[in-house]
């Protein structure tokens, strides 16, 4: 079972290094709200998950940015931009 289960653990092996990451920062976040005492501590968390956050493929970057926006083709397209 050991044998089988490493090439899973490798081809996961980013997915695995962020779940770690995450953990990390979210118990760091929270002994530090309880330590502090702050009165709602779960925001310090909340932020610790939303800055450690990443995505596993870079063109899904940014998407809610570039939602709004048109793609760098349609200015290529409409002639905006170019000199």
């Amino acid at each position: 079972m050991t044998v089988l289960a490493l090439p899973s653990i490798a081809r996961h092996r980013a997915r695995l290094w962020l779940v770690l990451r995450m953990m990390i920062s979210t118990t760091l976040a929270y002994a530090l709200a309880t330590a502090l005492r702050l009165p709602q501590g779960y925001w310090a968390v909340l932020t610790a998950i939303i800055v450690t956050q990443n995505t596993l493929r870079p063109r899904d970057v940014g998407g809610s940015y570039r939602a709004g926006r048109p793609s760098p083709s349609k200015y290529r397209r409409s002639g905006i931009g170019s000199v």
